[in-house]
């Protein structure tokens, strides 16, 4: 605690500005509508059913059990579900500002600042209950005690560091890759590194470290052949497509705000890779020239996770990572990224560039901040208001597009106060709209794809922040509208 506010007191603009962006997670996570995964992950853990639970993905254990807490105590609310989500924001702030005031050059710490917390892509999984969040704070608090700990050896923080990685792979298994570099490297530095090169056979702790990094291998690994049997749900947002990987790097940095195009968008991601490399490059090969032991050692497990990555892609067929499952890179590259600058900031022309891109970086920011939406789920955005007009306009029977109906079924239908009066089913190619009361369609969808005898649909209203279309079946002849 005294370390906190000793930073604050000497760093008050950017403490200020880490409050102001706690301030604006703890609104999004109440004013942002719940999202389709958010909802599957409500429903499994609501009537819970250890079988689907662990069949699928989707299932995020620590953001699970959070997510069971809160229903026990019937806090259904979405910001109550999303409690440890928004708990572990507010820690993942706490510890990037506590290493960004440790940064020696001011320009540096404001640009690690506008990096790390203001990267508005991360922004919309830090306030989301899915593990994404949880699995960030763990790999940045685990960094942070590696690097702190680089100097000063204490058994403790060293355990706690390897202990917190291993949540983040628990929390969100896509940061199993983060987790399997760190533990490389953290039993190379505390076990293998040391003269006495088999002393580690005869410690203890080195039998305690094993046995935790083992066990949540084999529980990550026996979760996987689970779900490969189950279901094959084992792709989640990633990707066999290397092109596909290579644009996600671009597009999450910019959170599309800027339309480069396909092969804008590949050029600059391969443009940062360099980058990338690059610094790691020089923190491994250039450790005589910067002395700075926890950049070497950020530097070589970043490039053990490149190193798993493109064996399991192009060895075991795995997808690759992509968009917010490439999440668990975010740390780890803002971190070797900032360091290298740190090193070279000395240089006008340097300050000049930093200057610059950080100034690029709060631009971005603005432009996307917002209290309803999340980039990967805009087609969901103010869906509760959607559902409230059915309900006031005593809709009966309405036919929904899928991306919308997963979160009426497993969500608000699953609630204890919040259901809804109208019934509802998906919107598909076997649907008779003639069924129906009311269609809700959300673009790209159109309705002539589901159109399948002659019938009269009228456009009754359009929802301007998500364009999702209310239309009313009229049961006479149909007739086309421009805009369906």
């Amino acid at each position: 605690m005294n370390q906190i506010l000793s930073g604050i007191h000497k760093n008050k603009p950017l403490a200020a500005g880490a409050s102001l962006l706690i301030i604006y997670i703890c609104i999004r996570s109440g004013t942002v509508d719940i999202t389709h995964d958010e909802a599957w992950s409500f429903q499994i853990v609501k009537k819970f059913w250890h079988v689907e639970a662990l069949c699928t993905g989707n299932t995020h254990w620590l953001n699970s059990i959070a997510m069971k807490i809160a229903i026990v105590l019937h806090c259904e609310r979405t910001w109550q579900l999303r409690w440890f989500s928004t708990l572990s924001a507010i820690t993942f702030c706490i510890v990037c500002f506590l290493w960004i005031r440790s940064l020696e050059k001011l320009h540096v710490r404001v640009f690690a600042c506008l990096l790390l917390l203001f990267n508005p892509y991360v922004l919309g999984y830090l306030g989301m209950a899915r593990g994404y969040s949880s699995g960030l704070m763990f790999e940045s608090l685990s960094l942070y005690l590696l690097m702190i700990n680089s100097e000063k050896h204490k058994r403790r923080l060293a355990f706690i560091a390897l202990l917190s990685a291993s949540l983040s792979a628990i929390a969100n298994y896509s940061f199993i890759y983060f987790f399997a570099a760190f533990a490389l490297v953290y039993f190379y530095k505390y076990y293998l590194k040391p003269a006495d090169k088999f002393g580690f056979l005869k410690n203890k702790n080195f039998y305690l470290d094993l046995f935790l990094t083992l066990g949540t291998f084999a529980f990550i690994i026996r979760a996987f052949i689970f779900i490969i049997r189950c279901s094959a749900d084992v792709v989640g947002a990633g990707t066999d497509n290397i092109e596909i990987a290579a644009r996600s790097i671009a597009e999450s940095l910019l959170n599309r705000n800027i339309n480069l195009g396909n092969a804008g968008s590949i050029i600059l991601s391969c443009l940062l890779l360099l980058a990338i490399g690059i610094v790691c490059l020089y923190g491994l090969f250039k450790f005589k020239h910067h002395q700075n032991k926890a950049f070497f050692c950020s530097s070589l497990i970043l490039s053990l996770i490149f190193m798993i990555i493109s064996i399991n892609y192009s060895v075991f067929k795995v997808v690759l990572p992509c968009s917010r499952s490439a999440l668990f890179l975010f740390p780890i590259i803002s971190v070797n990224l900032i360091y290298f600058l740190n090193q070279t900031s000395g240089f006008l022309l340097n300050k000049i560039a930093i200057t610059a891109l950080s100034l690029l970086l709060l631009f971005n920011f603005i432009r996307s901040a917002n209290f309803t939406r999340t980039l990967d789920f805009s087609r969901q955005e103010e869906t509760k208001k959607v559902f409230d007009y059915l309900d006031s306009i005593h809709a009966n029977q309405v036919a929904v597009s899928w991306i919308l109906f997963g979160v009426y079924k497993n969500y608000y239908q699953m609630t204890d106060h919040f259901k809804y009066r109208f019934k509802a089913e998906t919107l598909n190619q076997e649907s008779r709209l003639a069924d129906f009361d009311y269609v809700l369609l959300s673009p790209p969808d159109s309705i002539l794809t589901y159109k399948t005898e002659p019938l009269r649909i009228d456009t009754l209203k359009r929802f301007p922040k998500n364009n999702i279309l209310l239309l009313k079946c009229k049961g006479e002849k149909f007739i086309y509208k421009k805009g369906w």
